[in-house]
């Protein structure tokens, strides 16, 4: 919980500076003053809606280097659900934030649900705290340059369910991103 707890508040403390360092941002170079910096990006996955696992996500430019976004993904697969939302910070080295190489942490909420009948006498449902790490690359396409195209990979971490702290059970899972959005 405190690790969470400390990713909450440093996602926080890049939204209340970013838009200050957003303002001084001198990192421009001939190449990338013809392209145009946007702020934000939102984006869904269609490959994963065809395998009916849904996600969405907005990214947003905090610096030149840095964004703050929040992401939701559901699926149900016979029986059993899943829900989440997670608030995630990415680190883009080269300096382009929203393009290219992007290295991110995460805090969220799940929600996970079995329906009854089969192997399960009555429904069941519990919701935990989770934390995670992701590696994304995003290009940015198009005749506006604001198509953006990102695939990535990462893992999350359950540290409590159930309002029980299973961080020593490392219940750990991984992630995926393919996704198609709009650069704004």
């Amino acid at each position: 919980m405190l690790l969470s707890r400390s990713l909450l508040g440093a996602s926080l403390a890049l939204a209340a500076v970013g838009p200050c360092a957003l303002a001084q941002d001198n990192t421009r170079t001939p190449l990338t003053d013809s392209l145009p910096h946007y702020g934000q990006i939102i984006s869904v996955s269609p490959v994963f809606a065809l395998l009916g696992f849904y996600t969405g996500d907005i990214e947003r430019r905090v610096t030149s280097a840095t964004t703050l976004g929040l992401g939701g993904s559901a699926f149900t697969l016979g029986p059993f659900g899943y829900k989440s939302v997670d608030l995630r910070a990415r680190f883009y080295p080269a300096g382009r934030a929203l393009e290219g190489f992007g290295l991110g942490a995460s805090a969220g909420f799940i929600r996970l649900s079995a329906d009854g009948g089969g192997l399960f006498s009555s429904g069941s449902s519990g919701s935990g705290v989770v934390v995670g790490t992701d590696a994304t690359f995003t290009r940015l396409t198009g005749k506006r340059h604001n198509l953006a195209l990102s695939i990535g990979g990462g893992l999350k971490r359950v540290l409590r369910f159930g309002g029980y702290d299973v961080s020593s059970a490392q219940l750990t899972y991984p992630t995926a991103r393919a996704s198609i959005g709009l650069a704004f």
